[in-house]
């Protein structure tokens, strides 16, 4: 079922049912509703009953190919994406709420479920091959690269490697995402090849 948003679904479906599908061109994103949990007579459901996006959507795909944004050596820094797709906005109260138009760096759950998180750092990018580390991490509501991570890979300075990791993770609604870098080569060095996907699974069901 096509619809401009979903507010023009809502009012075309007053009672929708488990397993109905919907297509929102506003963000070019799919749904698909599930009913309240329970135990014996709909365990698929969701903790909640809802329009979710559909499993499997990707909500957000960034990559980081501008080489302007400095990492502070010794220091974790914030990834922004220049170049990103994302069904969500700056404004998004169902998929997900990026910080920035044009370079975001921190993604708010707005939905709780399973997400699939991936990311890469490419050490052929870097701009500095000095020092012995380099590494990559994801965290959650929290601006120090250390607090709250549930995804990190540190590596040596082999350009042939890269720090990269996925998982599966369940996230709250208002989790706020972040992806960081670090490296000690001494001085402020760049990576332009640096990459962030956010893939949602499925809704919570207790």
């Amino acid at each position: 079922m096509l619809f401009a948003s979903s507010a023009a679904r809502t009012a075309a479906l007053a009672s929708p049912s488990q397993g109905m599908r919907s297509y929102l061109t506003d963000s070019n994103s799919a749904w698909q509703y599930y009913e309240a949990y329970n135990s014996s007579t709909n365990p698929g459901g969701a903790a909640t009953a809802g329009w979710y996006p559909a499993e499997g959507t990707v909500l957000f795909a960034g990559k980081r190919s501008n080489t302007s944004l400095s990492i502070t050596t010794a220091t974790y820094t914030v990834i922004s994406f220049n170049t990103f797709s994302c069904s969500g906005s700056t404004s998004n109260t169902d998929t997900i709420q990026i910080n920035s138009a044009t370079t975001p760096s921190t993604f708010t759950v707005r939905k709780a479920g399973w997400y699939s998180i991936s990311y890469d750092a490419l050490n052929s990018g870097w701009s500095s091959v000095a020092g012995t580390i380099r590494s990559a991490m994801v965290n959650t509501n929290s601006t120090t690269g250390t607090t709250n991570r549930f995804l990190f890979t540190e590596i040596g300075v082999d350009p042939a490697l890269a720090a990269s990791a996925t998982g599966t993770y369940y996230l709250a609604a208002d989790d706020v995402v972040r992806m960081f870098q670090y490296q000690n080569s001494g001085v402020s060095a760049t990576n332009n090849n640096t990459n962030l996907s956010i893939i949602y699974l499925r809704p919570a069901s207790v």
